[in-house]
């Protein structure tokens, strides 16, 4: 039996019907053959998405993850999303800023989202709010909870593990087949100028590695403009394959150009409201959230200025978990 189980061939075909947690967690970990047939065999790569798939392979590898859900949840499995699966992992542990695919995937959020993150320090949730007059309710992140100096520190080592240098959900492609690149869409509007005007700004991000984007571009990218930015407030939507609706018409051309390249967008809108400030300081932001193997690719931003159409839309986004003045909420 002992020979048996040895054999490659034969441990990646009993690998293959396992899940990815059980996979990452505890196989790899048994013996060294183990780990060696895990980090050499191409589908179980693939499946781990350490290894981008093929459009053809899509149906397939589908079929494959489908087996998996009554134990993983199937959010990354959207009927909607058509080009792509989602990276099952990367949604449980990201899925709230970067993945989320529910109800308020439609709202922007800022920096403070980052503390709905289920590994970070002084985990928080997002609460609804309603109000007379309104036809939606306001979304919010709820302020921060007092801890324990144990529960601060086991806190702090939670965040340590995602952060640290060799983090392996930084390798993984972000939904097989793997984006070739990030699309980057900016709005921002100018206040001092009469009419106002809207600039925006698109640029394709090509995948820093030749597999496709990785979870590591993404996040780095978006966690560094979140939070070092000249407005007060770096609202951002992370957009899978389709159009979403936006704020402006002066968004949907550029939108359509980019999904057409990458099935993946990142959308900042720049806001220079003067009683907001997120997040509140940028140093705390960084040491909280910045990965050790943080790393920015040069891209050339192509801007365009036009008369702004209308006033943005501010019920749209996800608020700061600290109150602002009452002229925000009423």
């Amino acid at each position: 039996m002992e020979r048996v189980l040895s054999l490659p061939e034969l441990l990646e075909r009993i690998f293959l019907q396992l899940d990815m947690t059980t996979l990452l967690a505890s196989v790899q970990r048994v013996s060294k053959i183990w780990n060696n047939t895990i980090a050499f065999s191409p589908a179980l790569q693939q499946k781990l998405f350490f290894r981008p798939i093929t459009a053809e392979q899509l149906p397939a590898f589908r079929k494959q993850l489908m087996r998996e859900v009554e134990t993983t949840g199937s959010a990354y499995l959207r009927p909607e999303l058509t080009k792509s699966v989602l990276n099952p992992l990367l949604v449980k542990k990201f899925g709230c800023c970067f993945f989320d695919t529910g109800p308020a995937f439609g709202y922007q959020r800022g920096a403070d989202c980052f503390n709905m993150l289920p590994w970070s320090p002084n985990h928080r949730k997002l609460i609804s709010i309603y109000r007379p007059r309104w036809t939606y309710p306001y979304h919010q992140v709820e302020p921060p909870k007092q801890l324990d100096e144990a529960s601060s520190q086991l806190e702090e080592t939670s965040r340590a593990r995602f952060t640290t240098r060799g983090a392996s959900w930084r390798r993984m492609v972000v939904s097989q087949p793997a984006p070739p690149g990030i699309g980057y869409l900016i709005r921002e509007v100018s206040r001092e100028l009469r009419p106002p005007k809207e600039f925006i700004g698109e640029a394709f991000i090509p995948a820093v590695t030749t597999g496709g984007a990785q979870m590591g571009q993404l996040y780095d990218m978006v966690q560094y403009h979140a939070g070092h930015h000249k407005s007060n407030l770096a609202n951002f939507r992370v957009i899978w394959e389709l159009p979403q609706p936006f704020m402006t018409e002066h968004l949907r051309e550029p939108m359509r150009q980019l999904l057409g390249q990458t099935t993946l967008l990142v959308l900042f809108a720049f806001s220079h409201l003067a009683f907001i400030r997120e997040p509140e300081n940028v140093v705390d932001f960084d040491s909280a959230f910045r990965c050790e193997e943080f790393f920015l690719p040069d891209f050339v931003v192509k801007k365009a200025v036009r008369v702004r159409a209308r006033e943005a839309d501010e019920m749209s986004c996800i608020a700061p978990s600290y109150e602002p003045p009452s002229i925000y909420l009423d």
